[in-house]
């Protein structure tokens, strides 16, 4: 109950985010006065940072329910402190996940294209000789690969995705050497190469 209290809470909190963005976007878009035009910018910057917040505290929060046992306000809490602490190397991951998520769609994209390739022919061949059956099997057989594509894509990227943040989540709250981010360790392992 408590992670979809969190889920829902989130959700609320994009829709009321987008819904605001929205209503800047229409503001803009019906007056297209410079004022107007600044007000988009701010709102979109505003929008932006709100819906990254949302999007860090989230997986945290489910973190803190589901291994600590904590309510959801409190894991909300706990991860706003986690992430104040940790926002670099957290900015950091989220830009490798979302790296990595882009990557997984750009393969889901090629893989539809070619699994619907011997459907497409096949198609073709019923509307050339006028025989429907075969069109609608060849319609029928590409919509089920591609939802079976989908469906496998959607269930393999959210798990990695879940177990990335979880990962972090208990990374950055164990005990032991502070965790560095990966630009601090590039500066420093730079600045070693041009001193040598």
């Amino acid at each position: 109950l408590s992670t979809f209290a969190v889920h829902v809470i989130a959700k609320v909190a994009i829709v009321a985010i987008l819904s605001a963005w929205g209503a800047v976007l229409t503001e803009s878009a019906i007056t297209a006065t410079p004022i107007a035009s600044a007000r988009a910018i701010v709102g979109f910057t505003l929008t932006a940072l709100l819906l990254t917040v949302i999007h860090f505290l989230v997986p945290f929060a489910i973190a803190a329910i589901v291994l600590d046992r904590r309510e959801p306000r409190t894991a909300f809490r706990e991860a706003g402190a986690l992430l104040r602490r940790y926002w670099l190397t957290v900015t950091e991951v989220s830009t490798l996940l979302t790296a990595i998520h882009f990557a997984s769609f750009m393969v889901f994209s090629i893989g539809a294209f070619l699994a619907s390739l011997p459907f497409i022919f096949i198609g073709n061949i019923g509307l050339t000789r006028g025989i429907g059956w075969l069109v609608a099997t060849a319609v029928v057989g590409r919509v089920a690969v591609l939802a079976i594509l989908l469906i496998l894509t959607v269930a393999i990227t959210t798990t990695f995705l879940a177990a990335s943040w979880t990962l972090l989540w208990i990374t950055l709250t164990s005990p032991g050497p502070e965790p560095e981010p990966w630009i601090s360790r590039f500066s420093r392992a730079r600045g070693k190469r041009v001193t040598s």
